[in-house]
C-alpha cells in the first residue's frame, strides 16, 4: 500500500511539472508572433518523444494540451499558406502531431471534442493535403521529393487518427476535398489516395452501403479511369485491389461494373498481356462472371477447389513423411545388415588368414623337425640307428599317452567337478546334521528329573515281578475250581 501510494504522488508531481511545462509553453505562444507559433508548437512533440515519459501520464499530459487549448491552436494552423517558414514540412509535423494528441485518450465528457475537433481535425489535415498536391503540381524536380514525402505524413497522421475513430470514416469519405485529389493527373499522388481510401474503409466497411450512389460512382469513375488510362503497374495493381475489395463488401457494385463499364474487360485484358501483371487477373475473373450471382459461385466453387487443394496436399505430405520414414528405417535397416555382413566377411577373412599361417607354421615346423631327425641320424653311427629309432617311438608313444591323457581328463573334468559338488553337499548336510542330534541332546540333557520317565530299579523290578506271579497262580486256581 505505501508502494502504491508512493508512486501515485510521484505520478501527481510529475503531471504537475509537465502542466507547468505546458503553462509556460502557452504562454509564450500567447506573446509571440504567428511566425514563430507553428515551431513553439511542435515543441509539444519533443515533450511527448521524451524517453523518460511513463505510459500513465500520455493521458493526463494530453488532458493538460485540450485544457490549454493546444487542440484548437494546431487545427487553426492547419489552415495557414506554408510556402515559408519552413515550409509544408512544418505542416506536415503539425498533422502527425494532431493525430498523436487525439488519439489514445478518452474525452468522454467532452462533445466538442467529438462533435467539433475530430472533423475538424479530418477536414483540415485534407485540406492541408489539397495544398500541398497543388504546390506540388507547379513544383521542380528538385522539391518534388519532399512534397511527397510531406504528402504521405499528412496522409499517414490522417489515417491514424481515423483509425482511433471509426465514426470518421463517413465524414473523410465525403469531404470533396477527397475527391479532389482522388482527380489528380500525378500517378504518386493518385497511388497514395487510393491507398488512403482503401485504408479507412477496412476500419469500417459498412460505410459503404450508408454512403450516397452517387459518391460510390464517382470513386469508381475515377478509380476505373486510372485502371485504364495509366500504364504504370502501381497505380494499376492500387486501383485493381481497391475495385475488389468494394466488390467485396458492396456485392452490388458487380452488376454495375459489368453493365457500366463494358470495356473495361478488354482495356484490362490487353494490359495484362502486356505488362503481365498477376494482380489484374482476379477483376478479369471478376468482369468475366458477369452478375454478382456468378461471382458468388465462382467463389465457392474456388473455396471448395482450395479446400480439396489443402485437404490433398496434407494426404499427401502425410503419405510422403511415412514414405519417408519408412525410407530411412529401410536404409538404416540396409546399411546395418551390410555393416554386420562386411564384418562377418572381414571375421571370416581374418580366420582363413590365421588358419593358412597356422597350416604354414605347422609345415614349416614339421619340415625342421624332418630335418633335425635327418641331421641326427647322420651323426649318429650305423649300429646305433635301431636303438634311436626305438628311442624316438618311446618317446613319441609317451607323447602320444600323456596328450590321450590329459584329454581324457579333460572331458570327465565335468563329471568330476558335479562329485566333487555333491561330495561336498554330502559333508556339508552331515556337520549340519550332527550339529542339530548334539543341539537336541544337550536340550534333552537340559530337561528336569521330576519331568524325566522314571525307571525300575532292580528291587522294585523284583518285587513287580513277584506280584504279577502271585496274582496269576491266583487267578489260574480261580479258573481251574469254576472248571
Amino acid at each position: 500500500m505505501m508502494e502504491t501510494a508512493c508512486s501515485h504522488s510521484e505520478l501527481d508531481y510529475r503531471i504537475k511539472q509537465w502542466e507547468k511545462k505546458l503553462r509556460d509553453l502557452s504562454l509564450e505562444i500567447v506573446k509571440s508572433g504567428n511566425k514563430k507559433i507553428p515551431c513553439l508548437l511542435l515543441q509539444v512533440k519533443s515533450y511527448l518523444d521524451d524517453e523518460q515519459l511513463h505510459t500513465k501520464e500520455y493521458p493526463a499530459i494530453k488532458k493538460l494540451l485540450w485544457k490549454y487549448k493546444f487542440f484548437q491552436a494546431i487545427l487553426v494552423f492547419l489552415k495557414r499558406d506554408y510556402r515559408v517558414d519552413g515550409g509544408w514540412t512544418t505542416a506536415a509535423k503539425l498533422s502527425k502531431l494532431l493525430s498523436q494528441i487525439c488519439t489514445g485518450v478518452d474525452f468522454a465528457d467532452s462533445v466538442e471534442f467529438k462533435d467539433d475537433c475530430l472533423p475538424t481535425a479530418d477536414r483540415n489535415m485534407l485540406m492541408l493535403a489539397v495544398r500541398i498536391h497543388d504546390d506540388l503540381m507547379e513544383s521542380s524536380l528538385n522539391a518534388r521529393d519532399v512534397l511527397i514525402n510531406d504528402f504521405r505524413t499528412v496522409s499517414d497522421a490522417l489515417i491514424y487518427l481515423t483509425s482511433g475513430y471509426a465514426f470518421l470514416v463517413k465524414p473523410v469519405l465525403t469531404d470533396e476535398n477527397l475527391l479532389k485529389l482522388l482527380m489528380t493527373d500525378d500517378v504518386v499522388i493518385g497511388t497514395e489516395i487510393i491507398n488512403l481510401i482503401r485504408t479507412i474503409l477496412r476500419l469500417n466497411w459498412h460505410v459503404l452501403k450508408q454512403l450516397d450512389s452517387k459518391i460510390i460512382h464517382t470513386f469508381l469513375d475515377e478509380i476505373i479511369y486510372k485502371l485504364s488510362v495509366y500504364t504504370e503497374p502501381k497505380i494499376q495493381i492500387a486501383s485493381c485491389n481497391c475495385i475488389l475489395e468494394f466488390c467485396e463488401h458492396y456485392p452490388a457494385l458487380i452488376d454495375l461494373l459489368c453493365t457500366k463499364y463494358k470495356g473495361l474487360r478488354i482495356i484490362l485484358m490487353k494490359q495484362a498481356e502486356k505488362i503481365h501483371c498477376r494482380e489484374l487477373k482476379p477483376l478479369l475473373v471478376l468482369l468475366n462472371a458477369g452478375s454478382s450471382e456468378r461471382v458468388q459461385k465462382q467463389k465457392h466453387h474456388q473455396a471448395v477447389e482450395k479446400i480439396q487443394s489443402a485437404w490433398r496436399g496434407y494426404i499427401t505430405r502425410k503419405k510422403l513423411k511415412k514414405a519417408n520414414e519408412a525410407i530411412s528405417k529401410l536404409q538404416k535397416c540396409y546399411l546395418s545388415r551390410k555393416e554386420t555382413r562386411e564384418k562377418e566377411q572381414e571375421n571370416l577373412r581374418e580366420l582363413s588368414q590365421k588358419n593358412e599361417q597356422m597350416q604354414s607354421f605347422q609345415l614349416l615346423k614339421m619340415r625342421s623337425f624332418r630335418e633335425k631327425q635327418l641331421q641326427k641320424m647322420e651323426l649318429t653311427p650305423a649300429y646305433q640307428i635301431l636303438k634311436y629309432q626305438a628311442e624316438e617311438m618311446e618317446n613319441a608313444a609317451i607323447c602320444i599317452q600323456k596328450n590321450w591323457r590329459g584329454y581324457r581328463i579333460r572331458c570327465q573334468q565335468s563329471k568330476f567337478h558335479t562329485e566333487y559338488k555333491q561330495r561336498r553337499a554330502a559333508i556339508i548336510i552331515q556337520r549340519a546334521v550332527r550339529r542339530w542330534l548334539k543341539r537336541t541332546k544337550s536340550n534333552i540333557s537340559l530337561i528336569p528329573t521330576k519331568l524325566k520317565p522314571q525307571t525300575l530299579t532292580e528291587e522294585r523290578r523284583t518285587v513287580v515281578q513277584q506280584q504279577i506271579t502271585d496274582w496269576r497262580e491266583i487267578h489260574s486256581v480261580k479258573k481251574t475250581g469254576f472248571l
